[in-house]
């Protein structure tokens, strides 16, 4: 066993058909690709899909029954 410390490094591949010859199409994917890698977008995107971890808790909406009533928890 060689332990490393980056757990999970996942390379996909997606074919993109382009054009032949066009090379503007394939400069404007790698950079949005490179300001989301920048950005955190990619991290946030691949905890949620792939690591399972939800950004935020849904919180109760505010109720009668359950902040004065206190009948349902």
């Amino acid at each position: 066993m060689v332990p490393k410390p980056n757990l999970f490094v996942y390379d996909v591949a997606y074919a993109v058909p382009i054009a032949k010859g066009d090379r503007i199409f394939p400069e404007n994917l790698n950079h949005w690709l490179s300001l989301q890698e920048t950005s955190g977008v990619m991290a946030k995107q691949f905890d949620y899909w792939i690591l399972g971890k939800t950004p935020y808790r849904k919180k109760h909406r505010w109720s009668i029954i359950r902040n004065v009533l206190h009948w349902v928890n």
